[in-house]
């Protein structure tokens, strides 16, 4: 089988790491509001490095009566979670990530990019987050910009995938623009158009039907900076070298070298019966980063507070590191030459970035994807109380999942190490049909569900504070003449040249 590897790029200074890492921790006594039994997904019994099967996207219980509030939020958390461990389980000499029914999707060339299928594909083509407002289709980026360097000194690195109902589906647009298929697939009759589609052009019919559309994000360090990477999912890589300037301000690309990377972080985005917009859910190492202080429930009369803890050594900040002076920018990379440069910045007048290009620290200010309200908040009248228990309503469902998947995963399995810090989608009508895909015609924050503020901290590092959700940049615009769902909700869709038939 043909091995994908990721081009990235690598810092040419590691620092050293040998203190010892630090995790999150999650509470013990959360109200077990949303579990699961992750034996089924296992085939039956839990095993270390098992294969896990892919939840089926095309039965997907509705949110319905409810809308996805209260319990009925279990559902999409516990799709993210089997989504995570098919995606990380064993496939061949490799992952399901990089097996046969995914495809890396390349970087952007002349605003061209191509899908990179499992039987020709030698490289994943990743890059250096890059710092500009507007993609070559004119939306904003998902992170808005940022480079980020871990505390030992290794980049983040980002490879974009796509599975190949995806790529389907956008060759039979690209090709017959079917007027009866303007979003993606969301039921069995639509898998079936596209696959008997393919089929007749003579391509392979979707190795994995079931999981109806996805769009993949994933986010890397270089695992020889890691005190453990044994913890960590890898793959191996060619990345770019960089040459350091005297004063430590520039590096320039100047070759490659053959690393192992270590997955931080993954964005698994995926169409499910009755919805669309996508369920948004995303992934990250619990090495990565606290949470600020949240509050969740333990079953008693009040919600209680989980305390913010620093210490300890993590991957993305420093022992003790505050969120106060967290989450700036240092550097900057240059999506036409590649170049890294410094950023002075400046945070309460105290200076962040001293040194050149260096570490800085990162902090989850929206635990579990919500706005880290207090009981103080609704006492003063910062929020309602309604808005205060929805977010403890959600922080309490996640942390209770988590515990419990990876109370079950086997002891030395690297996934038990990956913890879903949150997900995002829209309620379907009380009186039934699809959720609707978000407009920016109107505000429709009353009808997402989940977390509302949903970012990952390797991935919307320095954007937390300008992009409150996934929907704030990927939604319709408005405009009738431009409704064609796919093409918004996907910002690579119209770059991305179709498949062809060998």
């Amino acid at each position: 089988m043909r091995l994908k590897t990721l081009t990235y790029s690598t810092g040419a200074i590691l620092l050293s790491a040998t203190a010892a890492s630090a995790q999150m921790t999650l509470p013990t006594d959360a109200d077990a509001t949303c579990q699961a039994d992750i034996a089924p997904w296992f085939g039956g019994t839990v095993t270390a490095d098992g294969a896990v099967n892919p939840p089926s996207s095309v039965t997907f219980t509705t949110d319905n009566p409810n809308g996805g509030e209260g319990p009925q939020i279990c559902n999409f958390y516990q799709w993210g979670a089997q989504m995570f461990l098919w995606l990380t389980s064993p496939e061949g000499d490799g992952l399901v990530l990089d097996g046969e029914a995914i495809y890396n999707v390349t970087p952007a060339v002349d605003g061209l990019r191509t899908f990179q299928d499992a039987a020709t594909a030698t490289v994943l083509d990743v890059a250096l987050r890059a710092e500009k407002a507007f993609d070559e289709v004119g939306e904003v980026t998902q992170a808005g910009g940022g480079t980020l360097m871990s505390q030992a000194g290794s980049l983040v690195y980002y490879g974009v995938h796509a599975n190949d109902i995806y790529a389907d589906f956008l060759t039979m647009q690209v090709n017959t623009k079917a007027a009866d298929l303007v979003n993606f697939p969301i039921s069995a009759d639509e898998i079936k158009m596209i696959t008997d589609y393919v089929e007749g052009i003579g391509l392979d019919a979707p190795a994995a039907p079931q999981t109806l559309a996805m769009e993949l994000k994933t986010s890397w360090v270089d695992a020889a900076s890691l005190p453990n990477p044994a913890a960590y999912v890898t793959m191996p890589a060619v990345v770019p070298s960089y040459e350091v300037n005297a004063d430590n301000t520039v590096w320039t690309p100047d070759g490659t070298q053959q690393v192992t990377l270590a997955l931080v972080g993954m964005h698994i985005v995926g169409t499910v019966q009755n919805h669309p917009e996508f369920v948004w859910a995303t992934f990250e190492h619990l090495d990565n980063a606290p949470d600020a202080a949240y509050w969740y429930s333990n079953g008693g009369t009040a919600p209680v507070e989980w305390p913010y803890d620093a210490s300890g050594s993590f991957t993305f900040l420093a022992t003790g590191g505050t969120p106060d002076q967290a989450n700036v920018e240092c550097m900057t990379t240059d999506h036409k030459d590649g170049k890294i440069e410094i950023i002075a910045e400046m945070k309460d007048g105290q200076p962040v970035c001293a040194g050149g290009i260096v570490p800085s620290d990162t902090v989850r200010l929206r635990p579990w994807g919500s706005i880290a309200y207090t009981p103080t908040d609704v006492s003063n009248g910062t929020v309602t109380q309604d808005v205060f228990d929805k977010v403890v309503t959600n922080n309490t469902a996640l942390v209770s999942l988590n515990s419990d998947v990876l109370g079950q995963i086997a002891a030395g399995d690297a996934r038990g190490n990956y913890v879903q810090t949150g997900g995002i989608w829209t309620t379907t009508p009380p009186g039934g049909g699809d959720a609707p895909i978000p407009n920016q015609g109107g505000d429709q924050t009353a009808q997402m569900r989940g977390s509302l503020d949903l970012y990952n901290a390797t991935m919307e590092t320095y954007s937390q504070d300008t992009a409150p959700n996934c929907f704030a940049c990927h939604q319709l615009n408005g405009d009738a003449t431009n409704s064609f769902g796919a093409f918004q909700l996907s910002h690579i869709y119209s770059q991305i040249q179709p498949l062809v038939a060998e």
